[in-house]
């Protein structure tokens, strides 16, 4: 539970910060799990699970799970 709090944290904090400064943030790592609606993506020991918006980009860009994927929102 606290994981998946502190990933919330994590990712709130990301797309509030981009929305502020206009930074964007690039995720590398095995593709978990994609949905219409978000991505998992496991880098290094951590998991980051994003939100999809029309700002996020994903290369390549129909991958399958346990694919390598470049993750930017």
């Amino acid at each position: 539970m606290k994981m998946k709090i502190f990933t919330f944290t994590i990712v709130v904090g990301c797309m509030l910060g981009s929305i502020a400064l206009g930074q964007t943030l690039t995720i590398t790592g095995t593709l978990c799990s994609l949905t219409k609606t978000e991505i998992t993506v496991k880098e290094g020991t951590h998991y980051w699970t994003v939100q999809r918006t029309t700002s996020t980009s994903i290369t390549p860009p129909s991958p399958a799970a346990g694919a390598a994927v470049t993750v930017q929102c």
